[in-house]
């Protein structure tokens, strides 16, 4: 499975991180992403989305989800993004959840609102965020 970029529909869509990961991910308008995320949520408005919620999202759109437990640093804290990135990776896409951010990391590669296309990872604009949480995702 390969993620594409961020898909914006002409008029109405929606340019917070939750419905642009999932786009990318489901190749999607980030119109009808907010729409499935409004449907799950029960939310009137999509601007900051719960991770139970991405991840109920992209069940309804066929996808399977499968969450990375996350070691912590030497010290106990969260790793930054840059450190995260230093282990081994899958081809498939990642849903990492930033402090309160989404983004999507595939490979050597990453994608939020901000960049709307896959950047060179040493490139993000978030390397020093902490990753709160990972999750493999998988097209069945």
């Amino acid at each position: 499975m390969k993620a594409g970029p961020v898909i914006k529909a002409a008029q109405g869509h929606n340019r917070y991180c939750g419905p642009a990961a999932l786009s990318a991910l489901a190749r999607i308008d980030t119109r009808e992403a907010a729409r499935v995320l409004r449907e799950v949520s029960g939310k009137a408005k999509i601007c900051g989305v719960a991770e139970r919620y991405m991840v109920a999202a992209l069940a309804r759109l066929g996808f399977l989800v499968e969450h990375h437990p996350i070691t912590r640093d030497d010290d106990g804290k969260l790793p930054t993004l840059a450190a995260w990135s230093k282990r081994g990776r899958s081809r498939l896409p990642y849903l990492v959840t930033l402090s309160s951010h989404y983004c999507v990391i595939q490979g050597r590669r990453y994608l939020d609102n901000k960049t709307g296309d896959f950047v060179p990872l040493r490139d993000a604009p978030n390397r020093r965020a902490r990753v709160k949480s990972v999750n493999l995702v998988i097209r069945p």
